[in-house]
């Protein structure tokens, strides 16, 4: 499965710089906004026990196995929280349709008529930028702090930019926006989303390819995730169900993953390893698996509420994104950077 051509460095560099690029700028913008720390949680980093206290209210419940297992048994009142920070579900490591924050330069070999690629060539380099993520609006807890229910507002960007082509033309737009609900018992989570997606072809991909036939992709999708936890393991699986889709496709989907999580990090630094697998398959591809992997290094500050990612990535199966999504066949390698708030 060797991909044609070599990783080339420059076109990350390239695409890093490009300062005319509206979506990197306004990514630049919003995780800014994202890393920003409100007041009361600059406070909770004193020494004092009522600082301390305020550190814990903050806990974030995604990393509760392998960080901090001992804060879900504090045995408080059950009680409901408005604009919670922080989930009751992990979002899976290696899922790049997941909303999150995170930019993923990398070499693409493409089969068939290889038309993301452009110019009739079946190698590219692509830049991946993802923005979003989940937001909570409210969660009502057990008596163990991380146990209980938590209502989300999720959405998302992520666009394709082809760094070959002239201007580094933009192929492809995602919006994806939605309700989730998760849930936790101990290391049991689950999420349940109801989401809307939207695919939309960029201006420059269609002009440098006045053949391409456009398709105005949209759907909803009702879909579940189990996931059992342990420190330095996680399992998680599920399925989903595509409705309303223009044009027609089969509604059928099913995902399972793994992930590896070193509980233990560098103090000073805050490194540790992470891994994860996740794989996918469609009823519209005739069940062809898409396997995503990412492995690498996670920063983290000294409460754990940003986190930062450098990870090698290989894809292989069916393009991820837009309208070429159940047809377009591919393999790749490049570097991940995501960024969790």
């Amino acid at each position: 499965m060797g991909v044609k051509g070599r990783l080339n460095i420059a076109s990350p560099l390239k695409f890093a710089g490009r300062q005319h690029w509206p979506g990197v700028r306004l990514f630049a913008i919003l995780l800014l906004a994202s890393t920003a720390v409100p007041a009361g949680e600059q406070s909770a980093q004193g020494g004092d026990a009522t600082s301390r206290e305020v550190l814990r209210d903050v806990t974030d419940c995604r990393y509760l196995t392998s960080e901090n297992p001992e804060l879900a048994f504090d045995g408080r009142a059950p009680g409901g929280t408005w604009f919670p920070r922080g989930d009751l579900f992990r979002p899976p490591v290696a899922d790049l349709r997941q909303p999150r924050f995170y930019l993923s330069p990398r070499r693409v070999d493409f089969s068939g008529d290889a038309l993301p690629a452009g110019g009739g060539e079946s190698t590219a380099s692509f830049g991946i930028v993802g923005m979003g993520g989940d937001y909570g609006i409210w969660k009502r807890n057990r008596r163990r702090r991380c146990d209980g229910v938590q209502v989300n507002l999720m959405a998302g960007i992520t666009s394709q930019f082809n760094l070959d082509a002239d201007s580094d033309a933009l192929v492809n737009t995602d919006f994806i926006i939605g309700p989730s609900v998760t849930l936790r018992r101990g290391r049991l989570s689950t999420r349940m989303r109801l989401y809307h997606q939207s695919s939309h072809l960029g201006d420059e991909f269609i002009l440098e390819n006045p053949g391409v036939d456009r398709v105005n992709l949209s759907f909803e999708v009702l879909d579940a995730l189990v996931s059992y936890e342990w420190p330095w393991w996680r399992v998680y699986g599920g399925a989903g169900y595509l409705a309303g889709a223009q044009p027609d496709l089969d509604p059928t989907l099913l995902f399972l993953g793994a992930e590896f999580r070193s509980p233990k990090r560098h103090r000073e630094a805050g490194l540790r390893p992470v891994a994860g697998i996740d794989i996918n398959s469609l009823q519209e591809r005739g069940w062809r698996l898409t396997t995503s992997l990412m492995g690498g290094i996670e920063m983290s500050n000294p409460d754990g509420t940003h986190r930062y990612r450098v990870l090698l990535s290989f894809l292989h199966g069916f393009m991820p994104f837009g309208q070429f999504f159940t047809a377009q066949r591919l393999q790749g390698w490049g570097l991940t950077l995501q960024f969790d708030f």
